[in-house]
């Protein structure tokens, strides 16, 4: 079911709670939202299913769905799940399947495959199951996996059966750096078109890349969408890529891209900690004169490229925060003024996570409760700072000594706005 609708003749369907959305040109086709607004206005009973639907999305569609006068269920589907979900949402996270479970199936499924290989592609798939029946079907009857690495198991399910197109293991590389990529445009200005300018190649390169990957089941389509699927495999490929990519060529590529294949590239680049290209890259991008160094000017879409970036290298990430706020004022009633607080508040709490970074998190932490007034409510950091010293499900790793040395030092400031948060603190701590 994709939406509770009425076609484009007008005709209603007979069963209104198992309506299509369908019949709708390119220039008519209603968004979301209105289709949200429409189902709302009508007063009928109906499931509005949104796949792939950004947190932004979510919460409009969350808050014309909750009205008084709906009788509209909405259930969004997306991949990255953020913190901050709108009130009156439930979020239900699917997990991977467990490699036991992977190895049954792939033992009703493909009986030719041993016990042992089931094994081996069940690790390897991590609870997909679509990777793991792509990697059983490459396997000839007697044939066996023997002790191939992560790595040669990562080739044999991207070539499967065909032979072995380093020109095509390229492409899929550097279309795996964007989270999803736009592929009707193939023009120089295209995203496509930007893509290719790594390589030296054409936008028709990349397309027909793009066409082969799908028919191996390897790329997914949405419209005028694609995107390297699954996730595991399209990790991999980027980081590969960013091996192979001069520093200063990527960060002139960079440069080149448009605010959404920027954002698109910050996802991506979420997933790759392990990467040390990619931590050498945030950092770069994070320096004041990188490529991104204006991403905090952005406004929203800036910050968000700084939460998708913070995973890869959380102490980059803490020092530009540290440098942002420095650079307001001496006084710290500035910082009520910065834009998207919130955001702010909740990313330095994540930030404050590891215990090496715990001190200097949860200091600047305490330089916007100190900001406010008695009695702040907008935005207010007093809660997210509180919750650092808790005893428990404090979402820190900091020790009792770490927090309490925090509590010191700022009950020995010689502001009494300081003096205030140790209080806060040192409350939370009991």
């Amino acid at each position: 079911m994709q939406a509770l609708f009425e076609s484009a003749a007008g005709e209603e369907w007979l069963d209104p709670s198992l309506a299509i959305y369908t019949d709708y040109s390119v220039e008519t086709k209603p968004t979301a939202r209105d289709m949200a607004r429409n189902l709302v206005s009508r007063g009928l009973p109906a499931i509005l299913v949104i796949d792939n639907c950004n947190s932004s999305t979510h919460g409009e569609l969350a808050r014309i769905c909750s009205s008084g006068t709906s009788n509209v269920s909405l259930l969004t589907v997306e991949y990255d799940v953020r913190d901050d979900e709108p009130e009156r949402t439930e979020v239900f996270r699917l997990h991977s399947a467990s490699p036991d479970m992977v190895s049954r199936w792939l033992g009703h499924s493909f009986p030719n495959v041993s016990r042992v290989d089931r094994r081996t592609i069940a690790t390897f798939s991590d609870g997909n199951f679509r990777v793991a029946s792509a990697l059983a079907g490459t396997l000839g009857r007697g044939e066996t996996l023997g002790k191939l690495k992560s790595r040669d198991l990562f080739e044999r399910f991207f070539q499967q059966r065909n032979e072995p197109d380093h020109t095509l293991l390229m492409s899929a590389q550097e279309l795996s750096l964007l989270y999803s990529i736009e592929c009707n445009d193939v023009s120089r200005e295209g995203e496509l078109g930007r893509l290719a300018t790594i390589r030296g190649v054409g936008a028709g390169t990349l397309f027909s890349a793009l066409t082969e990957l799908q028919n191996r089941g390897v790329v997914q389509a949405r419209g005028r969408w694609r995107a390297v699927l699954p996730q595991a495999i399209a990790n991999w490929l980027a980081s590969s890529a960013l091996e192979r990519i001069p520093s200063a060529h990527f960060d002139e590529f960079c440069s080149s891209l448009t605010q959404r294949m920027q954002q698109s590239l910050s996802r991506r680049l979420r997933y790759l900690h392990d990467s040390a290209q990619a931590r050498e890259i945030v950092a770069r991008w994070l320096d004041t004169n990188g490529p991104l160094g204006d991403l905090l000017k952005r406004g929203e879409d800036g910050f968000q490229i700084l939460e998708n970036i913070a995973p890869v290298s959380p102490e980059s990430v803490l020092v530009r925060l540290e440098r942002e706020v420095e650079s307001l004022n001496e006084s710290l009633i500035p910082a009520l003024e910065v834009r998207h607080r919130w955001r702010w508040i909740r990313l330095i709490k994540h930030l404050a996570y590891e215990s090496t970074m715990f001190e200097r998190a949860a200091t600047l932490q305490a330089l916007f409760l100190a900001a406010e007034p008695a009695g702040h409510k907008n935005d207010s950091a007093r809660g997210a700072f509180a919750e650092l010293f808790q005893a428990r499900l404090s979402g820190t790793r900091a020790t009792p000594e770490q927090r309490r040395d925090v509590v010191r030092k700022l009950a020995r400031s010689q502001d009494s706005a300081q003096r205030r948060c140790a209080s806060v603190a040192l409350a939370s701590l009991f």
